[in-house]
């Protein structure tokens, strides 16, 4: 396991790109790349093999094959997602929301008063500063908070809030289920907060 200071030094100081992304904002940075995890520059790119502190730039997509699982710092004090398997993530071209096709992710947002969105195919989910999974399936959008509060809007603009320690899902067809209990399981860096800013802890 790297160490935070090392871990840090190395996204601060790494000059390593995904081809392509040289003329364009960089807008998140791989921490750990674990198995087949793929990554493009944008809409009309080639996915190719995504390396570890290799940077992403906006308009660019992960996705993560069986059993592998990647970890991104979000650039501009955003926060840190853990992807896990067979999940499809999207970078924002313009605005704050990200897009989250399939599978599941750890979300963990700083403090941030413009918000932070993320669009799935069945709704929208409204952040502020949270710790947060969110999974997506072909019939339903689930989520589960640990720390702070979501909300979680569907196409016909209904919205529920999901505090601390709640998970709820809403169907594809924009029903919500009742709230049950959730306590949040990962396997990746273990992160803590400085200075209000989620960064990996040392071992």
């Amino acid at each position: 396991m790297v160490r935070a200071f090392s871990l840090i030094s190395a996204l601060l100081l790494s000059v390593v790109l995904l081809p392509g992304c040289e003329n364009k904002q960089s807008m998140a940075q791989f921490v750990k790349v674990s198995g087949k995890v793929e990554a493009r520059t944008g809409p009309s790119e080639k996915f190719v093999a995504a390396v570890q502190q290799g940077l992403l730039p906006s308009g660019g997509a992960v996705r993560t094959m069986p059993e592998s699982s990647a970890d991104l710092l979000l650039i501009a004090s955003k926060g840190v997602i853990e992807i896990k398997p067979d999940t499809y993530f999207e970078l924002p071209t313009s605005e704050n929301d990200v897009r989250q096709e399939s599978g599941t992710i750890i979300y963990r947002i700083n403090q941030d008063k413009g918000g932070f969105s993320v669009v799935t195919p069945h709704g929208l989910t409204g952040v502020l500063g949270t710790v947060f999974e969110l999974s997506v399936a072909s019939d339903s959008t689930t989520v589960g908070v640990q720390e702070g509060k979501v909300s979680l809007t569907n196409r016909q603009g209904e919205s529920r809030t999901v505090q601390a320690n709640e998970k709820l899902v809403m169907d594809a067809s924009g029903k919500f289920s009742e709230k049950t209990v959730f306590d949040l399981k990962t396997d990746s860096y273990k992160y803590i907060k400085q200075n209000e800013k989620w960064v990996p802890a040392k071992e």
